[in-house]
C-alpha cells in the first residue's frame, strides 16, 4: 500500500474511531458534516477505476452506487469479494449500513450486511444480488428487512 493510500485509511478509520467514540453524535463543524461523504467516495475509489470484464472475470463494481430506497452505497470491488458503505443522507440518515461478501456463480454476489450506529436503523442479515451489466444489479433475496431492490452506478 503505497503512502497515498495509507494516509486515505488513516482518514477513514479517524472518522470511524469519531462516531465509534461519540455514538450518534453530530460530527464538530458544517465543514466536517459536508466533507464526510465525500471523503467515504474518495476512500472507496483510490485504489482503482471499474473495468470492463473480459470473458469469465465479473465486471468491477467499484464505484458510487445509487439505490430505489434513496440511498448512496459506496462499494470497493477486490477480486471476487465486495464491500460497501451504505447510507440514506449524509447529514442525519435514518439508516447506515455495512456490508461483505463474495460473486458466487454467474453474476450472483452473496452479501452479509448489518446497520451501523450512524443511523437509527439496527438491522442485518443477508442479500443475494443478480449483477445486469456494470452499471446496474437487482436483489434476488433479502433478509432483515433490508429495503432496497435496484442499483444503478453513480460514478
Amino acid at each position: 500500500m503505497n503512502s497515498l493510500h495509507q494516509a486515505a485509511v488513516q482518514s477513514e478509520i479517524e472518522n470511524i474511531n469519531h462516531w465509534t467514540v461519540r455514538g450518534r453524535s453530530r460530527l464538530r463543524s458544517k465543514k466536517s458534516q459536508a466533507i464526510l461523504p465525500i471523503m467515504t467516495a474518495v476512500f472507496c475509489l483510490l485504489v482503482g477505476k471499474p473495468v470492463q470484464a473480459t470473458a469469465g472475470q465479473q465486471t468491477d463494481l467499484t464505484g458510487v452506487w445509487q439505490c430505489d430506497d434513496g440511498g448512496h452505497y459506496y462499494i470497493r470491488q477486490f477480486g471476487p469479494e465486495i464491500f460497501w458503505f451504505g447510507e440514506q443522507s449524509p447529514m442525519h440518515p435514518e439508516w447506515t449500513n455495512v456490508a461483505h461478501g463474495k460473486f458466487y456463480g454467474e453474476g450472483r454476489i452473496r452479501l452479509s450486511w448489518a446497520d451501523v450506529p450512524k443511523g437509527g436503523a439496527i438491522s442485518g442479515g443477508i442479500l443475494i444480488l443478480q449483477t445486469e451489466n456494470g452499471d446496474s444489479f437487482t436483489a434476488v433475496s433479502k433478509s432483515g428487512g433490508f429495503g432496497g431492490s435496484n442499483w444503478m452506478r453513480v460514478h
